[in-house]
């Protein structure tokens, strides 16, 4: 995906540290550190000081997180913004 972009970045929200180092290396070793940032910590914490806005998230939490995160970056989403969830049908009854 961001090999394709023209513009933008791909920002992402990991919680180990272990695991956004292994990733770090495979996006410098794919030369897309230019356009992947990884940001470290818990999601409830990383998500109300980000002041950028998105046109695309892809949510792949906890599920009882889910709705708390969508409220925690709604705020950054653009009118028309997408936004896609992992295993959301175990909360339909919650999703508008």
């Amino acid at each position: 995906m961001a090999q394709h972009l023209r513009k933008g970045k791909i920002t992402c929200i990991e919680i180990s540290e272990e695991n956004a180092g292994i990733a770090r290396k495979n996006i410098k070793d794919a030369g897309l550190e230019h356009k992947i940032e990884i940001l470290v910590g818990d999601a409830e914490k990383v998500l109300p000081e980000l002041k950028q806005k998105f046109d695309l998230v892809f949510l792949d939490t906890e599920k009882e997180d889910y709705i708390k995160h969508l409220k925690l970056f709604e705020k950054n989403l653009f009118k028309g913004s997408v936004i896609i969830a992992d295993n959301v049908k175990k909360f339909k009854h919650k999703v508008k």
